[in-house]
């Protein structure tokens, strides 16, 4: 299908799709074809380098499936293999929620945990980190951009490598006034995806600092290109709409009495309005669910 471009030329104001919405992170980094993005990503974001750094990926399905039937049904934004098997979740979380340490916690165990067969060794278990890039304060206590959590013994003398670890990155607590110069690679990405919105804008120019490193041109690129087609600019919108909702919801439940301002996750928002009787598009645009994704999850409520 030809893409639909549109003239930014003619429209300051029009609005700049970041990386904060949910469709342009899985977009540009959640699909095969892009796989090189995700590559930089990982790299810059683990300070892999040399002999350590990932040169091939295979990006694997969000749905994280299944063992029973009682299972709870979980999707993170992107899931990656690399070339030497090792296991990785990305997953921008913009608005606070309520028990997200847990969920990525479980997230991630369930990464390590479903890798075996039945009959196969665990001595094929390869090593799973989950990175979670924050729009918000989840450790009050802490004064650092990125804190890393692995397997250690009480005084950290000894750690279980080669097993799981927890990345936290808070893009608020990011300092953005150092020379682009004298940042490091690591700076360099949380920059661009933290001032996204300033760069997707046809005719917006990289600093020299940014361009020399590897990816980011690229990806800038496509950045703007999807911002200027008009088909995805529609999705795009649908999933700002779905953020929104979600804010409402839980404002009206804490309203309501709930002290805790708990919120249905968007897949039993998705259950509700189905039964409800609402058009599959619609429960998309309010969730911020894909229609494939939709599709999936509601056929896993009419298996007996």
């Amino acid at each position: 299908m030809a893409e639909t471009s549109i003239d930014f030329s003619h429209d300051d104001g029009l609005k700049i799709y970041d990386f904060y919405n949910d469709y342009v992170f899985k977009w540009i980094f959640g699909q095969q074809v892009n796989a090189r993005f995700t590559i930089c990503l990982l790299n810059a974001l683990l300070d892999l380098r040399g002999e350590r750094s990932i040169e091939t990926v295979t990006i694997m399905n969000p749905f994280n499936d299944r063992q029973v039937h009682d299972d709870k049904l979980s999707v993170v934004d992107v899931k990656v293999q690399d070339g030497a098997g090792c296991l990785y979740i990305v997953e921008l979380q913009v608005l606070p929620e309520e028990y997200f340490i847990r969920r990525s916690i479980y997230y991630l165990t369930r990464l390590y945990g479903h890798q075996l067969k039945k009959g196969q060794s665990y001595g094929m278990l390869k090593p799973a980190t989950a990175i979670s890039l924050l729009g918000f304060d989840l450790f009050r206590d802490s004064k650092r951009v990125q804190e890393i959590f692995a397997f250690r013994n009480q005084d950290n003398s000894i750690e279980l490598a080669e097993t799981m670890r927890l990345h936290y990155i808070d893009l608020t607590r990011f300092d953005d006034r150092q020379p682009f110069a004298l940042r490091t690679r690591f700076e360099k990405w949380l920059h661009v995806l933290k001032f996204g919105e300033i760069y997707g804008k046809i005719g917006s120019e990289l600093d020299d600092g940014l361009k020399k490193e590897e990816g980011i041109t690229d990806m800038v690129n496509e950045l703007k290109k999807i911002n200027a087609d008009a088909e995805k600019r529609q999705l795009m919108e649908a999933r700002e709409k779905s953020r929104t909702y979600v804010i409402s919801q839980k404002e009206s439940s804490f309203r309501a009495g709930n002290r805790e301002g708990k919120i249905e996750s968007k897949f039993e928002i998705a259950g509700n309005l189905h039964k409800l009787g609402r058009p599959l598009e619609e429960i998309c645009a309010a969730t911020g669910l894909g229609l494939d994704e939709l599709k999936k999850y509601l056929a896993t409520l009419s298996t007996p």
